[in-house]
């Protein structure tokens, strides 16, 4: 830019140079204050720098001029030092090459997570290095080094090594993304309705073979129709795209390039929850996993997973591309499952959600309820949601496995932290990791402060069908006809719900008792897992009594 200030009173007459200085002008501008820009502008810049540079060597003698100072005086040799030409020369060389590769040197050996950056951040390089402070996983993974597995875990792939490595986890994908878009569409899918355990079903059945797998679904759980309908989406799902892009009610805001095993889950779990309850998907998933000796057994969700604040939602944004989601904008926000409204840009700086992401096993897994079910509405519901689990003082809780009933937070390895001055904020001294229950007992008896979102993993187990009782019935009205739309939850001792199914249009119902259940809730114009008008409680010990 210097340079074409230099040369502009000769270059005036130019539109063409006038057009590319204006252009400078702006680009350096917006590239300090946008990604975008600065990575589109970044290549013009190099290229300017180094046309200056060779410039510089091309008409400047440097060997005569250092030579000339041989003999000289002090006297004499600043005034050639100061000499106009070869002085701006040697300054122009030392701010376009030595110092932008000093601060890219010394950005080099700091680390992204490093709290003493003081701002300093060229973009040289970009690392993370896990300290037991920062990267709280593996101290949680290592509590499971010595106990057994049976079965593969559903993870983020940046977390797959560190499973293995402290955890002794095998996982359905690996760093390099084999098996991402398997993992993505579960952790992203509704598992509230059995989707997600639809989404393990079809895992299963890509690789146990939809062939293979017929006389285990046919005719125990479909029909031949229907057997026939899911083989035609396992085989041929790019015949669903135009329909899958066209229909963002039903599948979500997807992306045109979408890839056709994406298209296979996402059109697969559709059809499956459509046609049958969470139980019955629960329960061939088991059958076709008892066959090919395969299955998925534990669910990881750490909270980098989650698109807390505008603008650092890097590692959704990737989940959610990997599964077919659409970004809607530069900053990685994903329309089908985030709201980057005037609050959120300007104020907030926290993302406001749909109600899509709110049953995603991601969420349930790790907060539990939305923040209409926790009690927060509004404008700045979710920002409100998520100050409060941060530093909740014992009236907002997060609820892991929330709405979940064949997945079960494995409690004895949750932690969260806990601080006994009830005034603390997140930077304040005193903060102490500990068990989430111990936590909670502990602010029962003496007050203080929980962080549930304090960065440790929250890990869920599969819980199979045969581990508990199956309750089914059906729905009907003073005429005896089916009712359909009618919410029945199963609460646990801790007053948690677990189970939930919708009735269906026969007005029929599947939710699965195990020995922590308490009650089973009937409920009518329901709208989330705890409102509605409860119609009917019953004993969960004693459920043909919902007869």
């Amino acid at each position: 830019i210097l340079a074409m200030i230099w040369m502009l009173p000769k270059k005036i007459g130019s539109p063409m140079f006038v057009a590319a200085f204006i252009l400078m002008i702006l680009g350096t501008y917006y590239a300090t204050r946008d990604e975008f820009f600065a990575t589109v502008f970044s290549p013009v810049f190099a290229f300017g720098f180094a046309a200056v540079v060779i410039w510089i060597f091309d008409h400047v003698d440097f060997k005569a001029y250092f030579t000339s100072f041989k003999g000289s005086d002090i006297k004499t040799i600043w005034r050639k030092i100061i000499k106009p030409i070869p002085f701006v020369t040697i300054i122009a060389v030392v701010l376009l090459i030595c110092a932008p590769n000093a601060m890219y040197a010394i950005d080099a050996g700091i680390s992204s997570n490093d709290d003493d950056r003081s701002g300093l951040s060229t973009g040289a390089l970009t690392y993370y290095v896990k300290t037991d402070s920062d990267w709280k996983m593996n101290s949680v993974l290592s509590t499971y080094e010595n106990e057994s597995k049976n079965g593969a875990m559903v993870t983020w792939i940046d977390y797959v090594t560190d499973a293995s490595a402290f955890g002794g986890f095998t996982s359905i994908s690996d760093p390099n993304g084999n098996g991402a878009e398997a993992a993505s569409n579960i952790l992203l899918a509704d598992a509230t309705n059995g989707s997600s355990t639809a989404a393990m079903l079809i895992y299963l059945l890509k690789y146990n073979g939809i062939d293979e797998s017929k006389s285990i679904l046919v005719p125990a759980y479909m029909d031949e129709e229907s057997f026939g309908n899911l083989k035609e989406i396992l085989e041929n799902p790019g015949k669903f795209r135009a329909e899958v892009l066209k229909d963002t009610d039903d599948f979500g805001i997807l992306s045109s390039g979408i890839s056709d095993e994406n298209l296979t889950y996402i059109v697969g779990k559709k059809y499956l929850t459509e046609l049958f309850s969470g139980y019955q998907i629960s329960k061939m998933y088991e059958s076709v996993s008892s066959v090919c000796s395969k299955n998925i057994s534990y669910f990881m969700i750490g909270s980098g997973m989650f698109p807390i604040y505008y603008g650092y939602s890097s590692t959704f944004a990737s989940l959610a591309a990997i599964n077919g989601y659409e970004l809607s904008d530069q900053y990685g926000t994903v329309a089908q499952f985030e709201t980057a409204d005037y609050f959120t840009m300007y104020y907030s700086g926290v993302y406001s959600y749909t109600d899509a992401m709110y049953d995603t096993l991601l969420w349930r897994a790790y907060i539990g309820m939305s923040p209409a079910e926790a009690g927060f509405t509004g404008t700045m519901a979710s920002s409100n949601y998520i100050t409060a689990l941060s530093l909740s003082d014992g009236t907002v809780k997060a609820m892991p496995g929330y709405g979940l009933g064949n997945f079960q937070v494995d409690y004895g390895h949750l932690y969260v932290d806990y601080n006994a001055d009830s005034e603390a904020k997140l930077d304040s001294d005193g903060w102490t990791k500990m068990l989430f229950t111990e936590a909670e007992n502990k602010q029962k008896t003496d007050g203080g402060l929980i962080n549930y979102l304090a960065g440790y993993p929250v890990i869920m187990r599969y819980v199979p069908t045969s581990a508990g009782t199956a309750v089914s019935g059906t729905i009907i009205d003073t005429s005896s006809e089916p009712v359909m739309g009618i919410r029945v939850s199963v609460i646990d001792k801790d007053g948690i719900t677990r189970s939930t199914c919708i009735s269906n249009d026969d007005g029929q119902f599947t939710v699965l008792t195990n020995s922590n259940s308490d009650k089973i809730v009937i409920a009518a114009a329901s709208q989330t897992k705890n409102d509605g008008t409860i119609v009917l409680t019953v004993d969960a010990t004693e459920p043909a009594s919902i007869a």
